[in-house]
């Protein structure tokens, strides 16, 4: 008599490797957002530091401060059509101007809520410490 020999997984064996990719998947999907978060809020602290010096290039020029003739940017990123961040100047005087973005959509779910940036280099965030934000 022949016997065959069954070749392939059991359903155990099976479950555990499910078990496996369900634990790594619920470790690695939480971390990967809070990268995108952080990575997002890069790119606006760089778009914040770009405007900044167009404002003070500006300011070399006429002696004061003034957006006239600059082109700003409204969002972070910059160029793209998803907007993480809505960028404002305000307020802008002859001697002063602060840029501030605040999160939208997705992006507000990061730690550090709006971030600013003033004529004297000052960096803040509203919910999160500047050091670990900026």
């Amino acid at each position: 008599m022949k016997t065959h020999k069954q070749t392939g997984f059991t359903l155990i064996e099976l479950m555990v490797v499910v078990s496996i990719i369900a634990v790594l998947g619920a470790l690695a999907i939480p971390s990967y957002k809070q990268y995108l978060l952080r990575t997002r809020r890069t790119d606006c602290e760089n778009t914040l530091m770009a405007a900044a010096t167009l404002m003070e290039r500006k300011h070399s020029v006429l002696n004061k401060y003034s957006s006239t003739g600059l082109t700003l940017p409204t969002k972070c990123p910059a160029e793209g059509s998803k907007a993480f961040y809505d960028v404002t100047l305000n307020p802008l005087t002859d001697s002063t101007f602060t840029f501030k973005a605040v999160p939208t959509g997705s992006q507000t779910a990061d730690k550090c809520g709006t971030l600013s940036l003033t004529h004297t280099g000052a960096k803040g965030a509203t919910t999160g410490s500047v050091s670990n934000c900026w």
